[in-house]
C-alpha cells in the first residue's frame, strides 16, 4: 500500500505541481481528470476516484508512512 500511495503522490506532483491536494478538491473536474488519467496511464481501470483521492488526502497527512 505505501507504493501505491507514493505512486499517486508522484503523479500528482508531476501533474499539478504548484498545487495543494486541498485546491484539487476545490476544482473537481481537474480531481476527475487527474483520476481518469492515473487510471490509464497504470492500468488501473476499475479503481474508484474516492480510493485515488483518498490515497492522496492519506499521504498528506502521513507523509512518512
Amino acid at each position: 500500500m505505501p507504493a501505491f500511495l507514493d505512486l499517486i503522490a508522484e503523479e500528482f506532483t508531476q501533474t499539478f505541481r504548484n498545487w495543494s491536494v486541498d485546491e484539487l478538491l476545490l476544482h473537481p473536474r481537474e480531481g476527475v481528470r487527474f483520476c481518469d488519467d492515473l487510471r490509464h496511464r497504470h492500468a488501473f481501470y476499475d479503481l474508484p476516484d474516492d480510493i485515488i483521492l483518498r490515497g492522496l488526502l492519506d499521504r498528506r497527512k502521513h507523509p512518512n508512512a
